[in-house]
């Protein structure tokens, strides 16, 4: 979606000095492909949401026609000409003395619907996390029923190797006592085989003499036979529970099995969760960066930069005391918030496409000046133009750019790189300090860009965002000296 607001010339005397890029303005082919391998890395992992495109900002009446632009004055890489500035509204000439302290913006119907999708978002992080939660209690569950099941398992083994233990026994035993019987009959056979028995019997001296050696080979020959049934059913039931504990074990270890599947699958569900959990929670904070905070059109990443810029300002120089409301209000003249190429937000910070002013080719009341970083941030090597979301010039970048993110690389297209380097830039215009006066404030911005009526145009916005009572109550942590 196209910006609405209209494109405006400028002196290129400040960190832009170009034209903001029209509402059908888009990046020359190329531009992506020399970036450095970073944001090709970003491009092709990060997951984007757009910006809140085209808000409507809330129509500032105006009463006149935008003021013809006071001569540059001395400033860095100051250069003369300019064309009138527009406003940040649709279609009318900005007049700075329309926004008063008494009359906030108000909120624009996007920064509704954004608010909107970031409440959907949350609550789809929500359910995200109850699922994840569920699926680790489901895993936890099957991670015990394993426990049971390998504990049942090695019961199943125990049982099933004193089985075996018990059936060897058996068999040896009964084995043995065949082979005595084996023996016996042989030693039977040698003496005289049946022959022999009945000769013994036969040799008694009396009746009661043969009655007992009738019942001495009875008894025998029942005490072999009675040892030989035992064995033989002692070896029935070791092989009977031998069998019923292999049976135990193949239950068991099919349990286990199962009990170990169900965990694998358990885990692959807890994963599949953690990533949906992941990327939801991750559209939420591009959600919640995104939305506008309070009844402003200043989504909350870009709040978050310019806080974080001011307060970073306020340790390295105390005296400057630049207040982030201040940057915001230049974040709203250069680039509509990050808006006026039909921007995306990612989480570090990055605006995508790269937002680019026209080419400084000195035609269309352009300003001419060759091309400085050779492409690298504006993608033109004959010509220079004005890059990111606050708009700087890549020799000015050169001098100024920041890393205010941390990761190692000032790049102009992040808005915390980007306003860090702004607020470091309005520092050094006014080294005496004081920019939460009006008259420090008039200096360093018109320093940022030499036009009477773009200082009018940003100190207009800084009035509006400082007398906003959302921005003031919303935001925690943000002190009165840097508001």
């Amino acid at each position: 979606m196209a910006s609405r607001r209209r494109p405006f010339t400028r002196y290129p005397g400040g960190p832009s000095g170009a034209v903001a890029p029209g509402p059908n303005q888009t990046a020359p082919e190329g531009v992506l492909a020399h970036r450095s391998p970073r944001l090709a890395a970003v491009l092709a992992t990060a997951v984007v949401l757009a910006l809140v495109l085209a808000v409507p900002v809330a129509a500032v009446p105006a009463s006149a026609a935008s003021p013809a632009p006071a001569p540059a004055s001395p400033g860095p890489a100051s250069a003369p000409g300019s064309s009138p500035l527009l406003s940040p509204a649709t279609s009318v000439p900005f007049d700075p003395t329309a926004v008063t302290a008494d009359q906030p913006l108000a909120a624009p119907l996007a920064g509704d619907l954004a608010r909107q999708a970031a409440q959907a978002a949350q609550a789809e992080a929500d359910r995200a996390a109850v699922a994840y939660r569920q699926a680790q209690a489901d895993q936890a569950r099957r991670a015990t029923a394993l426990a049971a099941a390998d504990r049942q398992d090695q019961a199943a083994a125990a049982r099933l190797a004193t089985a075996d233990k018990a059936d060897q026994q058996a068999a040896a035993q009964l084995a043995r006592a065949r082979q005595n019987l084996r023996d016996l009959a042989v030693a039977d056979y040698v003496t005289g085989g049946t022959a022999a028995t009945v000769d013994y019997v036969l040799s008694s001296s009396d009746a009661n003499d043969l009655s007992r050696r009738q019942w001495l080979v009875r008894s025998v020959l029942d005490s072999h036979q009675a040892q030989d049934l035992r064995l033989v059913a002692a070896d029935q039931a070791a092989a009977h529970q031998l069998d019923a504990a292999q049976s135990d074990m193949g239950r068991a270890v099919a349990a286990k099995e199962t009990a170990a599947e169900a965990l694998a699958n358990a885990a692959a569900v807890v994963q599949q969760r953690a990533a949906d959990l992941q990327a939801r929670r991750a559209l939420l904070d591009l959600s919640l960066a995104a939305a506008p905070v309070g009844d402003s059109d200043i989504p909350r990443m870009f709040v978050d930069a310019y806080v974080r810029a001011a307060a970073t300002m306020a340790v390295q120089r105390p005296a400057c005391r630049v207040p982030w409301t201040l940057l915001a209000a230049i974040g709203e003249v250069e680039s509509h918030q990050g808006r006026s190429n039909g921007g995306s937000l990612l989480v570090g910070g990055d605006v995508l496409p790269p937002i680019l002013g026209p080419v400084l080719d000195g035609t269309n009341g352009t300003a001419l000046i060759a091309d400085t970083d050779h492409g690298v941030w504006d993608g033109n090597t004959t010509y220079d133009r004005a890059v990111g979301p606050m708009q700087f010039l890549p020799s000015t970048w050169a001098r100024v750019g920041r890393d205010g993110n941390g990761d190692g690389v000032a790049d102009p297209d992040n808005i915390y790189d980007a306003a860090l380097s702004a607020a470091f830039y309005l520092c050094m215009a006014v080294p005496t300090g004081g920019l939460d006066t009006d008259p420090a404030q008039r200096v360093a911005v018109f320093s940022y860009n030499h036009s009477s009526a773009y200082v009018d145009g940003v100190l207009g916005w800084y009035q509006a965002y400082q007398s906003d009572p959302t921005l003031t109550g919303g935001l925690s942590g943000v002190s009165s000296t840097n508001r």
